[in-house]
């Protein structure tokens, strides 16, 4: 494994880069840990086969970019959750840009369920707002063939803090579970392409105050599920639901406001429902207890 604790400056930032000119490929096998480090620039390198995380920041690391990274078929070990770990506490403003996630067919030799996460964001410590994992960008990334994609916040209590995470311009296809699955609040979640998830496109489980913004969902079984309060739902293009286009669901759970406050406008929605045709098309499922404003959508 590498382990990586000194840190750069804003004006001088520590660079591990692949020399410049034509050469082979950086094949790194192994997992790489930063501990409470900033101002550290990673470019360039591939990662391939690394059994457990391929990278875990860990700690109060902040303003860190990580950037033209190629991850191959990392973290398909059983006890592994993901490629890319952001465990915090107390991580900020790190920036996770023009990355590469893949996990080939010819690898998957187990369970389709038992598959990684690409991208896990932890909340960090959600008690103390001084440590709280917050203000990522993830930006023009793709993922293939994994269970998630990307899962920001991991906390299984409710809390209604916000975290203020940016997922845009990604492109996801063919995770067996989520897209995107959100469990804390604040998090803009727009200009994403997301196709052929079994499970949801975008799925906000938890926390206060998302948007949901200028996304193409295509041939995912739900595109959309909200759990949450508070959220807005705007601009998307939504295509060949499986299921439903938008599902939005009461809570139940003790101690978890009931799902209010949503907002859908201005998306369109295209020829959902195709499990239930010719029977039955569907858009949008919502519970009564739900309280939702539908406005200028378009449905075909």
């Amino acid at each position: 494994t590498v382990t990586v604790q000194n840190s750069g400056t804003i004006c001088q930032p520590i660079r591990i880069i692949k020399e410049k000119g034509e050469g082979k490929e950086v094949i790194c096998t192994s997992s790489w840990y930063f501990y409470e480090v900033s101002d550290i620039i990673i470019s360039g390198l591939t990662f391939e086969g690394s059994r457990d995380q391929a990278l875990s920041i860990i700690g109060e690391c902040k303003r860190n970019n990580f950037n033209n990274l190629r991850f191959v078929n990392c973290g398909l070990d059983t006890k592994s959750l993901c490629t890319f770990f952001f465990a915090g506490p107390g991580a900020e403003s790190n920036v996770v840009e023009n990355c590469s996630f893949e996990i080939k067919p010819s690898h998957i030799t187990y369970k389709k369920n038992d598959l990684p996460i690409g991208l896990l964001i932890s909340d960090g410590d959600s008690d103390d707002k001084t440590l709280q994992n917050k203000n990522h960008i993830f930006r023009n990334n793709s993922f293939l063939h994994y269970g998630c994609a990307i899962v920001i916040g991991t906390k299984k209590s409710y809390n209604n803090k916000y975290y203020s995470h940016i997922v845009e311009n990604n492109y996801i296809n063919n995770c067996t579970s989520d897209g995107i699955r959100v469990n804390c609040g604040d998090i803009v979640i727009k200009k994403n392409i997301i196709k052929q998830c079994g499970k949801h496109g975008i799925s906000i489980a938890k926390g206060k105050a998302n948007i949901i913004s200028e996304n193409r969902i295509e041939e995912c079984n739900i595109s959309i599920n909200i759990q949450s309060q508070d959220c807005s739902i705007i601009n998307n293009c939504i295509i060949r639901s499986g299921c439903y286009a938008l599902t939005i669901n009461t809570q139940s759970q003790k101690g978890i406001d009931r799902t209010s406050s949503i907002l859908i406008e201005n998306n369109t929605f295209i020829d959902s429902g195709r499990k239930n045709m010719p029977y039955q098309c569907e858009d949008i499922l919502f519970e009564t207890e739900a309280y939702c404003i539908f406005k200028d959508n378009l449905f075909y």
